[in-house]
């Protein structure tokens, strides 16, 4: 058994739930916050078979409710209607702002012609919308980023940021075209740094710049789209800037 803490801006004392066992595996869990029903989901990535090969093992989805009022439903359940993916090596949830929603995101480090996979679960119903696929011929690399709440890809090419995004969740209808941020490319241009990008809100751009060598400083950095203003705050070591997202690499696990 492990435990969350939740707590209201109205309820001036901690409330403490204890949150109930898997009986199979789960390889990552990710908790967002649903206005829509002022609760907690938590969704687990649980792994229902396993094969010789770890490379290949089926998935499927658990929700677990923590109400805020009390109303807790403290049993895992299972997603229905969710096809089982079992080529998944990465796997990221993200949370899309102000939406009662979850994406999972299946990627392959190792071979960039894989597609990138993405199902889609209403947080609110724990029900399945549905499975995309990210398209490709639109970057040669692919790199989560939440553009304004909306699930995104990105790359850097030379000065300039390309995203693309997912339009519509409820349609899986992706943009027909690039969004592209042209950057600073004096800033850009130094080689003994890495930049990722985080987020797009209006007119910022959040990213962490890292220095390469060994140990080196990152910062966590705003860009002003229109006005080319850039701020920066070291981050320290502690610290980890991500999208809103849960990441996991799929670990090697004996057979169930």
């Amino acid at each position: 058994m492990k435990s969350v803490k939740s707590f209201s801006s109205h309820i001036p004392h901690i409330q403490q739930f204890e949150i109930p066992s898997r009986p199979t595996p789960y390889l990552c869990i990710g908790m967002d916050f649903v206005p829509s029903i002022q609760a907690v989901k938590l969704l687990s990535v649980v792994v229902v078979h396993q094969h010789d090969d770890d490379d290949h093992r089926s998935l499927a989805y658990q929700v677990l409710h923590v109400g805020c009022d009390g109303n807790t439903n403290y049993c895992w359940k299972s997603v229905d209607q969710c096809p089982q993916n079992s080529k998944r090596k990465k796997i990221q949830v993200f949370w899309g702002e102000g939406r009662s929603v979850a994406h999972c995101i299946s990627q392959d480090d190792d071979d960039i012609d894989v597609d990138t996979e993405v199902d889609i679960l209403d947080m609110e119903n724990d029900g399945y919308i549905g499975h995309t696929t990210f398209p490709k011929g639109f970057l040669t690399t692919v790199n989560l980023l939440d553009w304004n709440g909306h699930l995104s890809f990105a790359e850097i090419v030379k000065d300039e940021l390309h995203v693309l995004v997912l339009q519509d969740y409820k349609r899986l209808k992706w943009a027909q075209t690039k969004q592209i941020i042209r950057l600073m490319p004096s800033f850009l241009q130094r080689i003994d740094v890495t930049y990722t990008a985080v987020c797009v809100h209006k007119y910022l751009l959040f990213f962490v710049r890292r220095n390469k060598i060994a140990g080196g400083t990152s910062y966590f950095c705003s860009y002003h789209i229109h006005t080319g203003k850039l701020t920066t705050r070291q981050l320290h070591s502690s610290e980890a800037i991500v999208p809103s997202l849960i990441t996991t690499r799929l670990a090697r696990r004996p057979p169930i």
